[in-house]
């Protein structure tokens, strides 16, 4: 013993005290602040919000209360209240009132929770990086960690070897290589759709990669600033190099949009712009490189973990499930709320709600194979009816002349279709949670009023079965992907024909923006790398529209779309 300990003096006197540069003294301190800062804004959020949460009792265990009750006075026999006979008559009918008094006066916390389904808040985070990464906020620099929140007015620098990977509110991704500086511009999130995203970053300089998934609203939209080019895109993944003097745009997948004060151009896969001026087809081999192929399997890694995740973001939506204990509770929720509703407007706001979480309950059974087919398709198809009836109600409020209030129901009806296509979005053929999505489809069609909206909401829905396409060419399914192109043509034919069916007074405005979208869309299917051409692929052409100019000329519009389609341009 005394020997060990002499051994163990003895190497203690000869150790050499350790020698820091200042730059690793600075680093070790920086990173510690940072950690110190952080952990003590997180502990006094979580302290601020466990006192709260024990100071009060949950709806959840409101609703447990109020059940044990109810079945304490259904099950308990007359003999076990104090009186007999009548008189324990008269003492449970007593109880009854009083429970039913209870039942009233807790009205308002009670259905003061929503019985539609809950979605999920969204974020933009760090979800991963290595080497040196530093953000700046607010004239302050803190050390970057996995899961950190970032803000608008954030700009986030990656060092000699750094990297770092950011995941937007909109699920869309966007990779820094080492010695690059990005700046978020703008983050926002619509409280009442979560599909409606605008996320605007600027590279200052360095290299960014950004894949954008798919943003199917209008007025969403993901764009990346360097200089004075703002390139953009619905769905797709490119790479944007900016230094002192150059702007480079490269694409990888899809088409993308770049804009500048003096040019605007349409970039397809394989080629990329230089200073938003001409677009070029990339060399041979453009994909070979580290930076781009790296890029190229984290964007498969993370579509797969964003479809892995939405089985578990739509199960917390719903809460309990049907078979589960407490699942009576939330049927029960529902029966009161509509019990207590005398609006029948209200009412049939309700009857959607329900609607709307059992679709998303069913959908997740028949993800997990815990239902049939046909029992899922019950209820999807109950989903369409409510929402049919409810699109009737939406006329009846204006054929009342209430134009607000009916505008106000339509976006509600909209909101919640949306909503529901983004949790499907990335959902393919051969995924059996397609189905739900044909379902929703269905009932998107039914929800607006006119056949132009018909036609417009019809051509929407073509342009995302060509989604499906790139994504099955993407994953290797080659087969898959030309049965999908089929379904587009068709899709394609259908629109034409409800368009070719519109009076002339309503014609023409649909006619321009269903003839645009053909075009786009013509250009997404040249830009797919890989894409197994069907047999014969014709695409419906949409009469040009013609005008008659001076002297009585008829004249027709842009150019018609290209009946073959030239796949290997």
């Amino acid at each position: 013993m005394m020997d060990d300990i002499a051994k163990i003096r003895d190497l203690l006197e000869r150790a050499e005290k350790p020698v820091l540069s200042d730059a690793s003294k600075t680093l070790i301190k920086n990173r510690l602040i940072s950690q110190i800062r952080e952990k003590e804004s997180r502990g006094v959020v979580e302290y601020l919000k466990t006192i709260a949460e024990g100071v009060k009792i949950t709806a959840y265990k409101r609703a447990i209360v109020k059940e044990r009750v109810l079945m304490l006075a259904e099950n308990t026999r007359q003999g076990r209240y104090v009186f007999a006979g009548g008189s324990g008559l008269m003492v449970k009918r007593f109880a009854s009132a009083c429970m039913v008094l209870m039942l009233c006066m807790g009205f308002f916390s009670f259905v003061g929770v929503d019985i539609n389904v809950a979605m999920a808040d969204s974020f933009t985070t760090i979800d991963g990086l290595k080497g040196d990464v530093v953000v700046h906020r607010d004239g302050r620099m803190q050390f970057a960690f996995e899961e950190m929140e970032l803000y608008e007015g954030d700009v986030i620098l990656t060092g000699d070897d750094g990297w770092a990977s950011i995941k937007f509110l909109d699920d869309s991704v966007a990779r820094l290589k080492e010695k690059t500086s990005l700046r978020i511009r703008r983050l926002f999130s619509d409280p009442s759709n979560s599909a409606v995203t605008r996320v605007e970053i600027e590279v200052d300089y360095g290299d960014v990669w950004s894949r954008v998934l798919n943003l199917f609203e209008d007025d969403a939209f993901f764009v990346v600033m360097a200089g004075d080019t703002a390139t953009s895109t619905k769905k797709g993944a490119f790479n944007v190099h900016k230094d002192e003097s150059t702007a480079v745009v490269e694409v990888y997948s899809n088409v993308v949009e770049t804009k500048s004060n003096i040019t605007e151009n349409k970039v397809r896969s394989g080629e990329k712009v230089v200073n938003d001026d001409l677009v070029v087809r990339m060399a041979n081999g453009s994909k070979d490189g580290d930076w781009v192929q790296s890029n190229l399997e984290g964007d498969k890694v993370h579509i797969a973990q964003i479809e892995e995740g939405k089985g578990e973001v739509l199960e917390d939506s719903v809460g309990s499930m049907p078979g589960s204990t407490f699942y009576p509770i939330k049927s029960l929720k529902g029966e009161v709320v509509k019990l207590l509703t005398f609006d029948d407007v209200k009412d049939k706001q309700v009857d959607l709600d329900v609607a709307e979480r059992k679709f998303v309950e069913w959908s997740i059974m028949l993800k997990d194979d815990e239902i049939d087919q046909d029992d899922a398709e019950e209820v999807f198809d109950e989903f369409v009816s409510e929402v049919d009836s409810f699109k009737n109600v939406i006329e009846g409020v204006r054929l009342s002349g209430d134009i607000e209030y009916a505008g106000e129901l339509e976006e509600f009806l909209k909101n919640k279709l949306s909503n529901q296509k983004k949790n499907l979005g990335g959902i393919l053929p051969g995924n059996p949670l397609y189905t739900a999505k044909e379902y929703l489809f269905e009932a998107e069609v039914l929800s607006v009023e006119t056949d132009e909206e018909k036609s417009l909401v019809m051509q929407r829905q073509a342009a995302f079965k060509l989604s499906e396409v790139q994504d099955l060419v993407e994953g290797g399914e080659d087969e898959k992907a030309k049965e999908a192109l089929d379904e587009y043509v068709t899709a394609v034919e259908e629109v034409k024909e409800g368009v070719d069916a519109l009076s002339e007074e309503s014609k023409e405005e649909v006619e321009i923006v269903v003839t645009e979208a053909i075009e786009e869309n013509e250009e997404v299917i040249s830009s797919i790398d890989g894409l197994v051409e069907p047999e014969v692929v014709i695409l419906p052409v949409i009469t040009p529209i013609q005008s008659e100019a001076d002297y009585g000329v008829t004249v027709s519009g842009d150019k018609p779309l290209d009946p073959l389609l030239d796949l290997g341009r």
